[in-house]
């Protein structure tokens, strides 16, 4: 009959299998190699396996070894996510804050505000959902979201909603297109245009599809996008050009040419938190530096407008 396992057995088995020798695996333990063979043998001779043959004074693992290190890998695999769950958990204890916002915000704009942010928190865990607005709002109501950013404000009198950026749409383009030779892009110039636009179910989609049907603008749609990532890239790779609003694509002025589009269309967006958040310092911390971020591409001009 086996007896019961000895994790020191299993231990020294493991490192021979990653290592090759006993000799390497006893180092690694920090154990002598003859005791390191002992509990190799113990391990062998007390479950009645052999996990080795010996050849040429080589190790060679067996089937039954090959079979045993996977179930051990499992074991250890298990005990390093618990570990990872410690740190997270005493991580926690000094701080996280939970960040929802909208896909087409996950750039420059959020990798600014959380930069900003963890400089005077470093020890804060910092967890980013990107989804729509209907998911954001609904995390938030329900607390699995601690401050959630969206284009329309909560009303809910339990929650704090403040306005963070407002501006208008811009049209970007390829440099070197021929819009570029306007200073402002009005609907007529993007007849007959190739164009590429968000997905209808989006919030910006609906508002470029209401431009478009007010002015009777036609322009040929080449692309339909779900991700603010994929319009910038298509623009920038000279696919077309897009009506967007100006955080979406920032820190990419380099890369594309922006003009203003009029007639104006605001969009705006909307930083909302419960009133009894359980960490209300670092949300309104976060609120401050999502407002700075929001002022360092906008009204700072960080946009590039003309190349």
């Amino acid at each position: 009959m086996a007896r019961a396992l000895n994790l020191r057995q299993i231990e020294i088995f493991k490192a021979v299998m990653e290592y090759g020798t006993v000799s390497q695996a006893a180092d690694v333990l920090n154990i002598s190699q003859p005791a390191a063979s002992k509990l190799l043998m113990q391990l062998e001779r007390e479950n009645g396996l052999q996990l080795f043959s010996r050849q040429k004074g080589r190790l060679v693992p067996t089937t039954q070894s090959l079979h045993l290190y996977d179930e051990v890998e499992r074991i250890f695999a298990g005990v390093r996510q618990v570990e990872s769950a410690i740190a997270l958990i005493r991580r926690e204890d000094q701080g996280r804050i939970v960040v929802g916002l909208p896909p087409a915000l996950t750039g420059a704009f959020i990798q600014r505000a959380i930069a900003s942010f963890l400089d005077r928190n470093p020890n804060v865990l910092c967890l980013i959902q990107s989804r729509r607005s209907r998911w954001l709002v609904e995390h938030l109501v329900t607390r699995q979201v601690d401050v959630s950013i969206t284009p329309t404000p909560i009303e809910n009198s339990n929650f704090a909603t403040e306005r963070i950026v407002k501006h208008p749409l811009v049209c970007i383009m390829p440099p070197s297109h021929p819009l570029e030779q306007k200073k402002v892009v009005l609907p007529d110039d993007l007849n007959d245009i190739e164009f590429i636009t968000f997905d209808l179910d989006s919030y910006t989609g609906q508002k470029i599809d209401t431009i478009f049907q007010k002015y009777s603008i036609s322009p040929k749609t080449v692309i339909n996008a779900d991700s603010v990532a994929s319009i910038r890239e298509f623009v920038a790779g000279g696919q077309g050009v897009a009506l967007v609003y100006p955080l979406f694509i920032a820190g990419m002025g380099d890369r594309l040419s922006i003009r203003p589009f009029e007639p104006e269309t605001p969009m705006e967006q909307f930083l909302s938190y419960a009133h009894d958040a359980r960490n209300k310092r670092l949300i309104q911390e976060f609120a401050t530096d999502a407002k700075a971020a929001c002022n360092y591409f906008i009204e700072n001009k960080k946009m590039d407008w003309v190349k």
